[in-house]
């Protein structure tokens, strides 16, 4: 079983679709544009989703007609949960490294769908790794006991969810559906921003993420020092979160653009497809320099040189099953010798 067969089958057709929404983080809002760009493709009218901040849906998302259920209003989740048919949890590596008491709660009400309001339950190109706590197991015990069918997204999440779930699955993550998408209706928009960064040179894309502890600021020193040892290296910076969840990031990278004139700045809280085709029309002149899950698989299909690094197991696990041979780079081992190699 397949995502798109899946999809294919009309089954998901009057769903709630869940996820990590609504908080401007690209690889979750990509994998929300993808799953309803496949959706519209399928002929779905029936489609309620779950989505914080709905005032700042139309910085990520085209409009495809589906119901927009505030994710910080409690009532009209449950109310949306009551009517619709069927829950869909779309993709993301929910049960890994970044486990919350938010994921927590998901998979205890995933439960309570299944078994108490007679839901039917679909986990779709989602990922359960090694790296997660205790609470992340427990939580992905929940989940996997309320679905109907999990679709993974990797050979490690299948074999974690194979022992609680018979019906798992294994497929791509989500967003490798983009390359079978109609992207036309983005094109317009990729052509404002290459207008907009007017590059044309070589250059090495970088990206750059809250972490906890310190693994981020060493990143963030390292990167800052190549930028001032390699003045003729052409840079383009963004973060692919908003500033607002991490304004220490977004402040360093404004001052690099400004201090320096090889780097430039660009503004992350973009719909994520439109980012795609533009990468995709412009992959010879970019390099890519990220840690982010969702950048490494933009880079993979758009034929794009990245650096291999890894901060999770789910990382690691992609670059296992998609970049054979590749020699991943822990966060933690990575040095100022390796970006430079790599990049000039």
């Amino acid at each position: 079983m397949t995502i798109d067969a899946l999809i294919q089958t009309k089954e998901l057709d009057n769903c709630l679709l869940i996820g990590y929404f609504g908080g401007g983080n690209f690889g979750d809002e990509l994998l929300l544009e993808v799953v309803m760009n496949m959706f519209a493709a399928s002929s779905y009218e029936n489609v309620a989703i779950r989505y914080a901040n709905i005032e700042r849906y139309a910085v990520y998302h085209h409009q495809f007609g589906y119901r927009l259920v505030d994710g910080n209003d409690l009532w009209a989740s449950l109310k949306a949960l009551l009517r619709q048919r069927t829950v869909v949890v779309g993709g993301g590596g929910l049960w890994g490294l970044d486990t919350n008491r938010n994921i927590f709660i998901m998979s205890i009400l995933l439960f309570i769908a299944r078994f108490i309001l007679h839901k039917r339950i679909y986990l779709i190109g989602v990922g359960f790794y090694g790296s997660a706590s205790r609470l992340g197991r427990i939580s992905a015990w929940f989940a996997a006991k309320s679905a109907n069918i999990v679709i993974c997204r990797d050979k490690e999440s299948a074999l974690n969810f194979k022992k609680m779930k018979k019906d798992s699955y294994i497929d791509n993550d989500i967003a490798f559906n983009m390359p079978r998408l109609d992207l036309s209706g983005y094109r317009a928009e990729a052509a404002e921003l290459a207008e907009l960064l007017k590059i044309h040179q070589k250059t090495t894309y970088i990206t750059l993420r809250k972490f906890r502890g310190t693994v981020g600021r060493r990143f963030e020193s390292m990167i800052q020092a190549l930028v001032i040892a390699h003045p003729k290296q052409l840079f383009l910076v963004s973060l692919l979160q908003p500033a607002i969840e991490y304004p220490e990031g977004d402040q360093l990278i404004k001052t690099l653009a400004t201090t320096y004139p090889n780097v430039k700045y660009m503004d992350g809280d973009i719909n994520p497809l439109v980012l795609y085709s533009y990468f995709s029309m412009h992959a010879n002149v970019f390099r890519f320099m990220t840690p982010q899950f969702h950048a490494i698989i933009m880079a993979i299909l758009s034929g794009i040189e990245f650096l291999p690094l890894s901060y999770d197991n789910k990382v690691t696990a992609l670059l296992s099953d998609k970049v054979p041979g590749s020699k991943p780079i822990g966060l933690e081992e990575l040095s100022l010798h390796d970006l430079e190699e790599f990049s000039t």
